[in-house]
């Protein structure tokens, strides 16, 4: 390519350039109403909003489930023994005989349970 073809190019880039006009303000052809409408829908259908939410519902939960925790170191006993079997002097010598009913506690459990004074 010679030097005044280059030349030319640029030349007529320029008038080209010069020649064209920039894209005009498109401010006036908002409507406010219709994108304050397209910001609230774009909030409330945000996936990370329904992800921080479902997180939220999640550690609510968890919550609870904590507060019950503590119901797990308590333990229900029960247990039927039956009178009036043919051998139950020789095979079973139980004294109690019926219903039998109690509550245990669990003492590692209540250990386990109790808040850290040291982490405070």
């Amino acid at each position: 390519m010679t030097i005044r073809f280059k030349y030319a190019i640029i030349f007529i880039f320029i008038l080209v350039a010069e020649a064209s006009t920039a894209q005009e303000s498109m401010m006036q052809d908002v409507s406010y109403p219709f994108l304050e409408k397209l910001v609230t829908a774009a909030k409330t259908n945000y996936p990370k909003n329904k992800t921080f939410d479902h997180k939220l519902t999640m550690a609510a939960l968890d919550i609870r489930k904590a507060n019950l925790d503590w119901l797990n170191i308590i333990s229900f006993i029960y247990l039927y023994s039956p009178s009036g079997t043919a051998n139950t002097g020789i095979s079973n010598p139980s004294v109690l005989s019926g219903f039998q009913a109690g509550f245990s506690i669990s003492i590692g459990g209540v250990q386990q349970k109790q808040p850290c004074t040291i982490c405070e």
